[in-house]
């Protein structure tokens, strides 16, 4: 590109073309000047199709090179990836600082949650069903509505509370007599669910409640699956 400064105008030439002038300025009547000026031909319009057809099949070709050349990329990585054979890795219970008979301990415990006969699923599952042992299956159950509890709520908090007195003397360490039935608490224990730790937990909380005497001071007892 080149340019010519003139008083007060400014040319500017690119292949011969005059982008901007002055007014007062006549346009230059180099050779240059002259043929970019003329009209173009059909021969000129038909070179320019040629050229512009030209640069697109290389385009394409380009491309499709670059797609081929990923493909066989990817079809080589295949390849050696079909040929690698995975690491053998034993992993055991001392792998993760577990006991050595972890793993026989699960086994147990599944064998026993698995309702097979005898274990205590099963064994849990025939006394629930026993009316000898619980009788309360043999009673229609129903919701009660009010404000206040029902008439055979009251009588089993009359009875369990001359129990519960007994126990807590016992937990305490006290004579019975010593206890008045005013000052005895109304225990309540709730068990969580969610799976075997929470079974186990609770079981082995039930436990130790009935180990140390306090099991026998509890009234209720809920618990969820």
């Amino acid at each position: 590109m080149g340019g010519i400064t003139l008083a007060s105008s400014i040319v500017l030439f690119s292949t011969g073309v005059i982008l901007c002038e002055s007014p007062d300025h006549k346009p230059s009547t180099s050779p240059s000047s002259s043929i970019s000026s003329r009209k173009l031909t059909a021969e000129d319009e038909a070179y320019a199709r040629k050229a512009q057809s030209s640069r697109t099949e290389a385009e394409v070709a380009s491309e499709k090179g670059a797609i081929d050349r990923i493909k066989s990329s990817i079809s080589d990585i295949q390849t050696k990836l079909s040929t690698l054979e995975a690491p053998s890795i034993k992993l055991s219970p001392e792998t993760f600082g577990l006991p050595p008979h972890f793993m026989d301990w699960v086994d147990k415990i599944r064998a026993e949650v698995s309702f097979a006969p005898g274990s205590v699923s099963d064994e849990i599952w025939q006394e629930s069903q026993d009316p000898i042992r619980n009788p309360e299956i043999e009673v229609d159950a129903r919701v009660w509505l009010g404000n206040s509890f029902c008439k055979e709520e009251l009588e089993f908090q009359q009875k369990r509370r001359k129990f519960t007195k007994r126990g807590l003397a016992t937990y305490l360490g006290v004579k019975e007599s010593e206890i008045d039935e005013k000052d005895i608490p109304t225990i309540a224990v709730a068990g969580s669910g969610g799976g075997y730790r929470a079974m186990l937990g609770t079981t082995g909380y039930f436990k130790a409640m009935k180990e140390t005497g306090l099991f026998d001071c509890v009234t209720y007892m809920a618990g969820m699956s």
